[in-house]
């Protein structure tokens, strides 16, 4: 007798055996029945309370508020279309998805045909190639802009052709990026790019002839001749350069090199009180003939070093522990 059959004659005897009761049918994955379940030939038909699924052509689920036919294609639910894959997609009330053409959402307007995208509360706009607009600044491609303050337009542009610049402080012309002028009652600035600049500016007086720059404020001073000279000064801090020779100095950080001939460095470490020291004679960091790393209290006590002389290097870790390398394989170690 095929195999197949006296399954089926099995079934039907048990399902007439007398006294036999619903929740005495356990043959799963064939037959299960129960009082709450109901399976035949799982996965072809399954019934789970409010749960259905007659695979695979539709699925009921969530205690019975979604429907789907063919899962996922199409998904039904409270009344409303959710899904019909590829073209249709709408997961959240207010929120809708025409695939590959639109997309709708509580925040956001997408679209592919005419290609664009909006934010809902005005914050961005964009029609391409056509028009974009963030906050009070508009754009129509190729050439034109607009910026918008207080409802008042402050820059109009013909990019990059010509720009006016406009607020009570100051006004401003700019022809071919080449030739720019702003002035007013607490400023005036006159550029001719990239030879010439003149600006003045409340206490800030800045002078471009290239290749010499001096700007200078109450709070700073920086003169350069580019790129062989450059001088700055201010409240707590100096530096100087004078190639190939480099200098600055500050509360916080230290620093004094000479092109590949030495270079050092002292830096508070952000947070703490300790200082981060680094020297290097002939050479750069790993390519040097001597390099030492070193951090120290604010009392002046070891807490951590790095050195190293060609290819010998000796190094102290925080924790106390003691190492000796060459070329960089561990020799040595040992406690503090």
């Amino acid at each position: 007798m095929p195999p197949r059959l006296l399954v089926v004659l099995s079934l039907i005897c048990l399902l007439g055996l007398p006294g036999t009761s619903r929740s005495d049918v356990d043959l799963w994955p064939f037959l299960e029945i129960s009082d709450r379940t109901t399976t035949v030939l799982y996965p072809f038909y399954v019934r789970e309370g409010k749960f259905l699924m007659l695979f695979p052509f539709y699925y009921r689920t969530s205690e019975g508020r979604d429907h789907h036919l063919v899962w996922p294609i199409v998904k039904y639910s409270e009344g409303r279309l959710k899904r019909f894959l590829p073209l249709w997609i709408s997961p959240k009330e207010g929120e809708y998805t025409l695939f590959p053409i639109f997309r709708w959402t509580p925040r956001e307007i997408l679209s592919v045909v005419p290609p664009m995208y909006l934010q809902r509360d005005g914050g961005f706009r964009l029609v391409l190639p056509l028009y974009a607009k963030r906050g009070d600044k508009e754009v129509m491609p190729p050439t034109l802009y607009r910026v918008r303050e207080e409802g008042k337009p402050t820059r109009i542009g013909l990019w990059p052709v010509s720009e006016y610049t406009s607020s009570p402080e100051r006004r401003g012309i700019h022809i071919l990026r080449f030739l720019r002028m702003d002035w007013g009652r607490e400023v005036f600035l006159l550029r001719i790019w990239p030879i010439l600049s003149w600006n003045r500016e409340k206490d800030k007086r800045s002078f471009w002839l290239m290749p010499f720059h001096h700007e200078r404020s109450d709070k700073h001073s920086d003169t350069s001749l580019f790129p062989v000279f450059a001088y700055r000064r201010a409240e707590q801090s100096t530096g100087l350069w004078l190639v190939p020779f480099l200098y600055s100095n500050s509360p916080q950080a230290f620093k004094s090199w000479l092109f590949g001939i030495f270079d050092l460095r002292r830096r508070e470490i952000a947070g703490t009180e300790d200082i981060r020291t680094s020297f290097t004679l002939l050479g750069f960091k790993a390519f040097s003939f001597y390099r030492r790393q070193a951090v120290t209290s604010s009392t002046g006590k070891l807490l951590e070093y790095k050195r190293r002389l060609l290819i010998f290097s000796d190094v102290l870790e925080p924790s106390g522990k003691r190492s000796f390398s060459i070329l960089g394989i561990p020799v040595a170690t040992r406690g503090r």
